[in-house]
């Protein structure tokens, strides 16, 4: 499977976005700039946790996600439908060999003599 750039979130208190940044953000409070990135963006810059964002903020990162996310299967295509393909072939024969062993334990159960039960 191919390798995806790992994207980190970055908030500055500067309202100019850095050359090469794709995904960036100003919050309707216009205090500061967010940065989705897969590179350092620069001294003005920190990293943020995802979940100091407002609700608004949030809604714009997942949006980034999936861009990043969509564009990362179309480049690779064959790649990640032969990697479901084999998980999905796994998954198969894992039920399968599970099915097996319910009926192996099923016709086991029939086969024993049941216990006569005492008259008391």
């Amino acid at each position: 499977m191919p390798r995806v750039k790992k994207f980190k979130l970055y908030a500055g208190r500067t309202l100019e976005v850095p050359k090469g940044v794709k995904y960036s953000f100003i919050p309707s409070h216009m205090q500061y700039l967010l940065l989705y990135t897969d590179t350092k963006p620069g001294e003005d810059f920190v990293k943020v946790p995802e979940d100091q964002l407002s609700r608004e903020e949030h809604e714009w990162l997942l949006g980034c996600k999936y861009a990043v996310n969509s564009a990362a299967i179309q480049k690779n295509q064959q790649s990640y439908t032969n990697y479901l393909n084999n998980f999905l072939d796994n998954v198969e024969k894992e039920l399968a060999a599970e099915q097996e062993k319910i009926n192996n334990n099923s016709n086991n159960d029939n086969t024993k003599p049941k216990a006569k039960k005492k008259k008391q």
